[in-house]
């Protein structure tokens, strides 16, 4: 596959994006000169070069220059998510995640793939696969049910497979949820534990109705767990190791050296 050009960077993005008035040559001085522009522009021919007398980089005038950079750029640097820490001359290329979770359930995954897309948000059914007559005296599944399901949760890739009862989950491997607020614990906490088994509800940790295990996680737990001070960060440790749901109000009360 070829590689996408090393063209873009945060300044540029950010004038291409918000300031269609500026003149197309200022925007090519924060261009690396040389760079190619056709790949994402689809403009034959136009390159980035120095102009002779002033040593400045331009692009070349082209009907509709504008109209490409709103349409072609926008899409590029939102897709790929650019800051300021973005540096010149970096590849532009798409995130790939290397590692993508699978789990495996009895014949549920269907069914717990549709109640997880509603939990969390940005979240999709991406594509379901089914089983065929090859390979059932392995599987032992009827053609035409579900084999998998490729989801996404928060925008993050999972797998289920229908895999039969061979193995089931435990707390060994579990998810965490990380939240800014009580309101999302809550939130999280009530939706994922219901009809759950509720004796593995221990220190943010629960299981949901097919067994998985979670973990709703404020970030203020964290932070205070990391303080340096050991009275602080033992008082807090003491206090979440008698919780089920974690309460941020109560572990403020015990870092602070307060009565809960």
């Amino acid at each position: 596959m070829a590689r996408a050009p090393t063209f873009l960077t945060a300044r540029w993005c950010d004038l291409a994006l918000l300031d269609f008035a500026v003149d197309p040559a200022a925007i090519a001085g924060l261009v690396p000169s040389g760079t190619e522009l056709d790949a994402h522009l689809g403009l034959p021919g136009e390159r980035l070069r120095r102009d002779g007398s002033s040593g400045r980089p331009r692009v070349s005038a082209h009907p509709g220059y504008r109209r490409m950079i709103r349409e072609h750029l926008s899409s590029v640097c939102l897709l790929h998510a650019m800051d300021a820490t973005r540096l010149e001359g970096e590849d532009i290329m798409p995130h790939v995640q290397r590692i993508t979770p699978c789990l495996w359930f009895d014949r549920q995954a269907e069914e717990a793939v549709a109640f997880y897309t509603t939990v969390f948000k940005d979240s999709r059914i991406v594509e379901v696969s089914r089983y065929g007559e090859a390979g059932r005296e392995v599987h032992g599944q009827r053609p035409g049910t579900v084999m998998t399901v490729a989801f996404e949760l928060a925008g993050q890739a999972f797998t289920a497979l229908n895999g039969g009862p061979a193995f089931t989950f435990n707390e060994a491997v579990s998810f965490q949820v990380n939240c800014e607020t009580q309101e999302e614990v809550d939130d999280y906490w009530t939706r994922l534990s219901e009809g759950g088994d509720e004796r593995a509800q221990q220190c943010g940790w629960l299981k949901d109705r097919y067994g998985v295990s979670w973990q709703i996680v404020p970030r203020a737990l964290i932070e205070m767990i990391k303080d340096p001070d050991p009275a602080k960060s033992g008082r807090v440790m003491e206090a979440m190791l008698r919780m089920k749901k974690i309460d941020i109000a109560t572990l403020e009360r015990a870092y602070a050296g307060q009565p809960s």
